[in-house]
C-alpha cells in the first residue's frame, strides 16, 4: 500500500495535525477545569477544619476566578495552560497555609503535574514547578520569620537534609513528566500522521476509483481529482494519455479516408468539364478544411506565355465570380507553383488578404498553399485562408487532395484534347466527302459532255492536277491524324496504367492502416476488403471477394446481420462495440458502419472500419475489477 499512495504521505504539516492536538488540549481543558473548581471546593472544606475560610474563599476565589476568566476569553490557548499550571500550587500553597504548614501537602503537587499530563505539553509542567520549588524554599530559609510562624505554626522542624530531599523529588518527578509528556505528545504525532496518512490513502483510492469510472466510461477529458497522482493514478493517467493519442490518430486518420473519399467522388463525377471540377472541388475544400476563404488556380501555357488561371473562389460558403491570373513565380501562389512545395503561413501580411463579412474585416491568422502536382508536374495551385491554425495532418492531407486534383486534371485535359482532335477528324471527313462528291460530279460532267471536255481538256487536266495536289495532301492530312490518334492512346494507355497504380497505392494504404475495412454492396457480398480482414477469415482477398455472411455463419445469424446492416444504411451510419468469433478465436471490436455509394456498380453499399479493441476491453475490466473489491 505505500507504494501505490507515496506521493501523497510524504510529509504532514503541523496544520494537518492541529486538529489533532486541539481535540486533546479540548479534553484536557476539561479535565483540569473539574481539578481546579475540586480544589476551590477543597479549600473550602479545609476553611471549616482549620478556621481559614476567609483564606479559602479570597485566596482560592482569585485563583477560581483567574482559571475561569482565562478559559472564558484565551480557551485552548497556550496562556490558559501555563496559567493552570501556576494556579495548581497556588492552590497547593493556599492548602498549606490553612494547614499551617504540615509539608504533606507537596503531594498536591504531584497531582497536580500528572493532571497536566493530559495536555502533553512538557512546558506547562514548568511554571507548577518552578513556584513549588520558590514558595518552599521560601518557607523553609525564612522559617523563623515572625509572619511565616503565623501561618505556618503547626509546621515539623525540618532539616536542610529533609529540605533538599523535598526539593529533589519535586524536581525529579517534574523531569519525569516532562520526559512522559514529550513521549506522549510524540505517540499522539505518529497517531495522527498515521491516521491522516489513512485518510490519504481513502482518498486516493476514492480518486482513481472515480478516475478509472470516467475512463470507462469513455470521458478521456475528465480530471484528476488530486494535485499528485500515486503509483496507481500516474498509471490511469498514462492509460488515458495512450487512449487520447489513440483517439486523435483514429480521428485523423478517419479525417483523411473521408476527405479523400468526398473529393474523389467530386472529382469521378465533374471529370469531363474543368471549370465545374474547379468551381466543386474548392467548394467542398472550403467546407471540409473549415477555411473562410479559399481559391484553385490551374496553370495555363500557350507558347511563352506560361501563367496561373483562377478557376474557382470561395468565401463564407458563397462562390465569387472573380478574374484573376498570377505570373509562375509571382507572389506566394506563383512561388509555390516554381517551387513545388507547400506554403504555410501563419504570420500573414497586413495587406495580403482580408477576409470580409457583414460584420467588417480581418487579416486571417493562417495562410496554406498546396501545388496541384503529379509526379512533379504541377498543374495548379490551391490556397486557404483561415481563422484557424491548421495542423500538420490537415496539410499533409491537402497534398494528397493536391495530388487527386492534379491528376484529374491532367487526365481532363487530355480528354478534352482528345475531344478537339475527334472533331477536327471528323471536320475533315466531311471536307473529304464533299471533295470527293465535287469531283465526281465533274466526272459525270465530263462523260456527259465529251465534246467539252475534248474542247477543255487542258482545262481537265489542270483540274486533274489540282485534285491529285487536294488528294495528296488530304493523303497527309490523313497521316497527321492517324498519328495523332495513335500518339493519344499511348497517352490514354499511361492514364490508364496511372489510374491503375494510383488503385494499387490505395488499396496498400488501405492493408497499412490497423482497422478491418470492407465495402459490401447492396446484396450484402464483399466488393472491396483490406488484408487485414483477409487474415481474419484466413482466405485471401480474391478468395473473400463475393462473400457474404451466409457463407460464414449460420442463415438465421446472417439474416439478423443482414438487417442490422440495412438499417444502418437507411439511418447513414453507426458506430458500436461488439465480440466476434471466426476460426475458434474470439475478438471485441469497435465497428463503424455506413452507408456508400458505389459508383461502378451504381448502388449504394456498406463501408466498414472495425478496430480491435479486445486489449482495451481487457485493460477497462482489470481496473473496474479493484473498484469492485
Amino acid at each position: 500500500m505505500s507504494s501505490l499512495t507515496q506521493p501523497e504521505t510524504a510529509a504532514v504539516s503541523e496544520q494537518q495535525l492541529w486538529p489533532f492536538i486541539s481535540r486533546i488540549h479540548q479534553k484536557a481543558d476539561r479535565i483540569n477545569t473539574g481539578f481546579i473548581i475540586g480544589f476551590f471546593i477543597v479549600g473550602i472544606l479545609l476553611s471549616f477544619f482549620y478556621q481559614t475560610l476567609m483564606l479559602g474563599i479570597f485566596m482560592g476565589g482569585i485563583s477560581l476566578a483567574l482559571f475561569l476568566v482565562m478559559r472564558y476569553f484565551y480557551p485552548g490557548s497556550f496562556a490558559l495552560r501555563l496559567i493552570t499550571s501556576f494556579l495548581y500550587w497556588n492552590f497547593g500553597l493556599q492548602f498549606l497555609l490553612q494547614m499551617h504548614g504540615m509539608y504533606e501537602m507537596k503531594f498536591i503537587f504531584f497531582i497536580a503535574l500528572t493532571v497536566l499530563l493530559f495536555y502533553e505539553d512538557w512546558r506547562v509542567v514548568l511554571p507548577a514547578t518552578v513556584y513549588a520549588i520558590a514558595t518552599l524554599s521560601f518557607i523553609f530559609f525564612f522559617r523563623d520569620n515572625t509572619i511565616v510562624q503565623t501561618y505556618l505554626a503547626d509546621s515539623q522542624d525540618v532539616s536542610l537534609t529533609h529540605f533538599l530531599i523535598h526539593i529533589f523529588s519535586i524536581a525529579f518527578y517534574s523531569a519525569l513528566c516532562i520526559w512522559w509528556a514529550i513521549l506522549q505528545h510524540e505517540q499522539t504525532r505518529e497517531s495522527a500522521i498515521a491516521a491522516i496518512q489513512s485518510a490519504n490513502q481513502l482518498k486516493m483510492m476514492d480518486v482513481n476509483i472515480s478516475f478509472a469510472d470516467n475512463i470507462s466510461q469513455g470521458n478521456l477529458k475528465a480530471e484528476y481529482a488530486s494535485s499528485q497522482a500515486d503509483t496507481l493514478g500516474q498509471s490511469l493517467l498514462n492509460m488515458r494519455e495512450s487512449l487520447i493519442r489513440a483517439n486523435i490518430r483514429e480521428e485523423r486518420e478517419k479525417f483523411s479516408a473521408l476527405g479523400l473519399a468526398k473529393i474523389g467522388e467530386i472529382l469521378r463525377q465533374h471529370a469531363d468539364n474543368l471549370e465545374t471540377l474547379c468551381d466543386k472541388v474548392i467548394e467542398e475544400v472550403v467546407k471540409y478544411m473549415r477555411a473562410n476563404q479559399g481559391s484553385i488556380f490551374v496553370r495555363e501555357t500557350h507558347g511563352d506565355d506560361d501563367k496561373l488561371v483562377l478557376m474557382g473562389a470561395r468565401a463564407w460558403n458563397r462562390k465569387k465570380y472573380l478574374q484573376k491570373t498570377v505570373d509562375i513565380g509571382e507572389g506566394l501562389v506563383g512561388q509555390a507553383a516554381i517551387e513545388k512545395q507547400t506554403i504555410f503561413m501563419t504570420k500573414v501580411p497586413h495587406n495580403y488578404v482580408t477576409i470580409s463579412s457583414g460584420l467588417g474585416e480581418a487579416n486571417p491568422r493562417s495562410i496554406l498553399i498546396v501545388p496541384l502536382k503529379s509526379e512533379e508536374e504541377v498543374v495548379g495551385v490551391i490556397e486557404l485562408a483561415s481563422f484557424s491554425l491548421y495542423e500538420e495532418f490537415e496539410t499533409k492531407f491537402m497534398e494528397k487532395v493536391g495530388e487527386s486534383i492534379a491528376a484529374t486534371i491532367i487526365t481532363t485535359r487530355n480528354n478534352q484534347r482528345n475531344k478537339e482532335l475527334l472533331e477536327k477528324s471528323k471536320e475533315l471527313a466531311e471536307q473529304m466527302r464533299a471533295q470527293e462528291e465535287e469531283i465526281r460530279q465533274n466526272m459525270e460532267e465530263m462523260q456527259a459532255t465529251q465534246e467539252e471536255m475534248q474542247r477543255k481538256n487542258n482545262e481537265i487536266e489542270r483540274l486533274l492536277k489540282i485534285s491529285n495536289e487536294k488528294e495528296a495532301e488530304l493523303q497527309q492530312k490523313l497521316t497527321e491524324i492517324q498519328k495523332v490518334k495513335m500518339e493519344s492512346d499511348a497517352r490514354n494507355e499511361q492514364m490508364i496504367e496511372h489510374m491503375e497504380n494510383y488503385k494499387k497505392t490505395l488499396l496498400n494504404i488501405l492493408d497499412e492502416l490497423p482497422h478491418k475495412i470492407f465495402l459490401k454492396d447492396g446484396q450484402g457480398k464483399m466488393v472491396l476488403v483490406n488484408t487485414v480482414v483477409a487474415k481474419a477469415h484466413n482466405m485471401s482477398i480474391e478468395d473473400l471477394i463475393g462473400k457474404s455472411d451466409f457463407d460464414f455463419v449460420d442463415a438465421k445469424t446472417a439474416q439478423e446481420w443482414r438487417n442490422q446492416e440495412l438499417e444502418i444504411i437507411r439511418k447513414g451510419s453507426e458506430t458500436y462495440i461488439f465480440n466476434e468469433t471466426l476460426s475458434g478465436e474470439t475478438k471485441r471490436l469497435k465497428s463503424t458502419k455506413m452507408a456508400f455509394y458505389i459508383p461502378h456498380l451504381k448502388e449504394t453499399g456498406l463501408l466498414g472500419i472495425q478496430t480491435d479493441v479486445t486489449e482495451l476491453e481487457k485493460l477497462k475490466e482489470l481496473v473496474k475489477e479493484p473498484a469492485r473489491a
